[in-house]
């Protein structure tokens, strides 16, 4: 009667079966015997490859994982569209103002702008009446004309602003009446003529 042998062989993690028979030769047994083991750790040794294959992706999922976050966006800028003074641009003004500068709307910055046969008296940017006199000047606003430029306008004379306080001197650069258009027309505590030409500290 044959008995048939059972062996349990560890090889690495791998748990491999070995048969034999009890009345083979103990060679042929052992060669037997051997056999399964080679072939079992061959397939342990396969399936511990195996799993070394499934380290190695687990190990690159955890690269994934410790990927850096991404960085926060940037702070917005503020808004640029915000109107200073009266305007940023031309669009900003309506009505009869409809040039920007210097944030404020005035009303041309040339002839064009202009209709009904006025001119420019720019600056300070307001259409007057054309002239050659000052008998051509009946807008009321600007009653003297400035023959240089052909235009009407407020003042070509100190004796002009008389009477229109508090702008009672001609600024010539502009030919308008204004508060004070050197310092000698100020006095303390304003002793000044600003840009604007108004009085100011020191």
């Amino acid at each position: 009667m044959k008995r048939i042998i059972l062996g349990l062989v560890v090889v690495g993690s791998g748990v491999q079966i070995a048969c034999g028979s009890s009345d083979a030769p103990s060679s042929n047994a052992q060669n037997t015997g051997g056999a399964g083991v080679s072939s079992d750790a061959g397939a342990g040794a396969g399936g511990g490859s195996s799993g070394a294959g499934g380290g190695t992706s687990g190990a690159g999922g955890a690269s994934g994982a410790s990927g850096s976050s991404g960085s926060g966006g940037s702070a917005g800028s503020a808004d640029s569209g915000a109107i200073v003074g009266e305007c940023n641009v031309d669009g900003d003004c309506t009505g009869g103002n409809k040039r920007c500068v210097l944030h404020f709307c005035i009303e041309c910055t040339g002839d064009s702008d202009c209709s009904g046969g006025q001119v420019c008296h720019f600056p300070p940017g307001d259409c007057t009446q054309a002239c050659t006199q000052d008998s051509d000047c009946t807008g009321g606003a600007y009653p003297v004309c400035n023959a240089t430029q052909g235009r009407c306008v407020e003042c070509t004379k100190e004796a002009d602003c008389a009477g229109n306080a508090p702008d009672i001197h001609c600024f010539m650069g502009t030919n308008e009446c204004k508060p004070c258009a050197n310092n000698s027309h100020c006095q303390a505590p304003n002793p000044v003529c600003g840009p604007l030409h108004v009085c100011v500290p020191s």
